[in-house]
C-alpha cells in the first residue's frame, strides 16, 4: 500500500542541511528498497530523512514487492521510486539514501 499523501515532502517544506552550497535545484529520481525487518517503516524513514535534508519529493510510486535475483537466499524486497528536486550534490544524496 502506498504511503499516505501526508508523508510526501512538498516543495518549500524541505530543510537544507548544507546551506553553504548554492547549487540550483535539480530533478532527481531515487530507487529505494529494503528486504530486512519492517520494510515499510524503513522506506518511510528513508523518505523522512531525505525530506529533512532538502530532497523535495514531487511524486512517489506505489510500493512494490520484488523477488531477489542471484546471491544467497534472502527475503523479498519492498521497493519504491521517488521523483523530486534537490540542491544536494549527487554524493550527498547517495549518502542520505543509504
Amino acid at each position: 500500500m502506498p504511503p499516505a499523501p501526508g508523508n510526501v515532502c512538498r516543495p518549500g517544506e524541505a530543510r537544507l542541511i548544507w546551506p553553504h552550497l548554492e547549487m540550483p535545484a535539480r530533478r532527481a529520481f531515487l530507487g529505494l528498497g529494503s528486504n530486512l525487518g519492517d520494510r515499510e517503516r524503513t522506506l518511510a524513514e528513508a523518505r523522512a530523512r531525505l525530506c529533512a535534508a532538502g530532497f523535495e519529493i514531487a511524486r512517489e510510486s506505489a510500493l512494490y514487492w520484488t523477488e531477489p535475483v542471484g546471491g544467497p537466499p534472502q527475503e523479498w524486497f519492498l521497493n519504491q521510486v521517488l521523483e523530486g528536486a534537490t540542491t544536494l550534490a549527487p554524493e550527498q544524496l547517495l549518502e542520505l539514501a543509504r
